[in-house]
Order: C-alpha cells, then structure tokens, then sequence
C-alpha cells in the first residue's frame, strides 16, 4: 500500500477549489440564462457560438479571467431586463446562428 500523498488538486475539496477559483458557476449560470431567453433548437450548437462569440471577443494572448463570467451574467441579466414588456415579461431574444 502506498502512503504518498495524493495533492490537494486531485481531491474533491481540490476540484471545489478549482471550479470555485475558475468562476464555473457562474459560467454555468450564464448559459442557462443566454439559452433561456433564446431558447435555441440545438443548445450545444448555441453554447459553441456563445463561446465562440466571447473568445473572439479577447484580446489576443488574453488568458480566461474567471471575474468576466460575473460579467457576462450582469450583461445577459440587464439585456433581458431591458427587454422585458410593461408587465415585466421577457421577449425572447432572436435566434443566434449557430
């Protein structure tokens, strides 16, 4: 039986730490929102684009910056208020390409 360590990355508190330390949840919250309000036909074709669209969107070299995920949520959040009719119901957005 072994008794070297298994480091604290390859743990599940580890894996917390990571997906924490990356923002994923809030990713995860940013696609649920966007395919929400578009509420496309083939959602991983969707999620592809709306990727495709913030990666162009970096400058080149930039690295992932786990605080624009709060960002993308705050701006997905605002359009669909914006958008939203006197009675404060959502219009659904146009269908993206994908």
């Amino acid at each position: 039986m072994s008794t070297t360590a298994t480091p604290a990355t390859q743990t599940a508190e580890g894996g917390e730490e990571y997906l924490n330390s990356m923002n994923f949840r809030s990713l995860i919250e940013w696609f649920t929102a966007e395919a929400l309000l578009s509420r496309p036909e083939d959602p991983l074709a969707f999620v592809r684009t709306v990727i495709s669209e913030k990666l162009a969107q970096r400058s080149s070299g930039e690295s992932y910056n786990p605080d624009h995920a709060m960002a993308y949520i705050k701006q997905c959040y605002a359009e669909a208020s914006a958008s939203a009719d006197e009675n404060g119901r959502l219009c659904l957005r146009p269908k993206r390409d994908t």
